[in-house]
């Protein structure tokens, strides 16, 4: 069974702030793809969300799945997977609310 899934108001605002650094450092056309290439990993997990490596020790369960230079934090609830939080592999997950 597929998911359907739902950004948290942060996860939106990751993703805006993603689109905005990539397209301040390289082109608006690059941004929509890096955007994009978010959207399809989301996507790919609906269909199976136990892809993501469980974090449970960071965050009950959740799970993470990483895409390019991204961390998609996400847990699946009542047939939703919802995407708590799309982090920069830099960023210290444990502090992401």
């Amino acid at each position: 069974m597929k998911l359907d899934y739902q950004l948290s108001r942060l996860a939106n605002q990751d993703l805006e702030n993603i689109w905005e650094y990539s397209f301040q450092n390289w082109s608006k056309k690059q941004a929509d793809k890096y955007v994009k290439q978010i959207i399809i990993q989301i996507k790919k997990v609906c269909s199976n969300p136990g892809l993501g490596k469980q974090i449970s020790t960071i965050k009950p369960h959740h799970r993470m799945i990483k895409i390019n230079s991204h961390l998609i934090v996400y847990t699946v609830e009542d047939e939703i997977l919802k995407v708590v939080r799309i982090v920069h592999l830099t960023k210290d997950i444990q502090n992401k609310k």
